[in-house]
């Protein structure tokens, strides 16, 4: 902040601008942003249903069921009542995709999948939601440990019960959302197909999710902008 309005003063001071913007200008201040788990610690919460420790204490069934969910969560970026809303017919081979039904807005989309989990919930389709299911007409996805239907609550117990198990206190569904746009955007994921990717009907939403400094909104203005790296005084 002290450098731009150095910047600006001497512009003005120089005859480049024609009002001293230096007065009054503040650097702007980044918007309020929850905590977001780092690649390593999303790595290690979906390795977590797989700890022999924990296949000693629980059923392997469930633990499948477990891992399921956090890699529908950290792999599609769908909120909470989304996953729990998911139902078998929602899941498209051919297209490798998750058809969210009546989502936030009440409207239907394809949410891409990526190869490993695409493999998960062919798995579990086959050879764990059988030994979950009470009910042959049963239509959903996720099943409790009783054979229902997941809600919103369950997703998010699952999550938070292997934040403690992992000492990750503040991880939520909603955090994993986080880390899914995050992990997209510094891997080169435009905003724009962030926001279709996360359902915002307005950009200014998506940026709320994400965590980008004035450094790196700098250096991508130097990268991209035509006329950025111009030297010389300007004529």
């Amino acid at each position: 902040a002290r450098q731009m309005r150095c910047f600006l003063r001497w512009a003005h001071q120089e005859g480049y601008l024609a009002r001293d913007y230096s007065r009054g200008w503040d650097q702007p201040q980044r918007r309020p942003q929850g905590w977001i788990p780092s690649v390593s610690q999303v790595l290690a919460v979906l390795a977590a249903p797989a700890d022999p420790a924990l296949r000693q204490r629980e059923h392997r069934w469930l633990l499948q069921r477990d891992q399921l969910v956090l890699e529908i969560l950290y792999g599609t970026g769908l909120r909470r009542s989304e996953c729990s809303a998911l139902n078998r017919e929602d899941w498209d081979r051919d297209l490798s995709g998750l058809w969210v039904r009546r989502g936030k807005g009440q409207k239907d989309r394809l949410q891409p999948v990526g190869t490993n989990l695409a493999q998960r919930i062919e798995f579990y389709l086959e050879s764990v939601r059988p030994q979950l299911c009470a009910d042959p007409d049963e239509p959903a996805l996720l099943l409790t440990r009783a054979g229902r239907r997941f809600f919103h609550y369950n997703v998010a117990e699952i999550v938070r019960s292997y934040g403690r198990k992992l000492q990750l206190p503040k991880l939520t569904a909603h955090s994993l959302r986080r880390a899914y746009a995050n992990h997209m955007l510094q891997n080169g994921a435009s905003l724009a197909h962030l926001q279709l990717l996360l359902s915002h009907q307005s950009p200014e939403t998506t940026l709320c999710y994400v965590q980008t400094t004035l450094e790196e909104l700098r250096q991508e203005y130097r990268r991209c902008h035509p006329r950025a790296r111009r030297r010389g005084r300007p004529v």
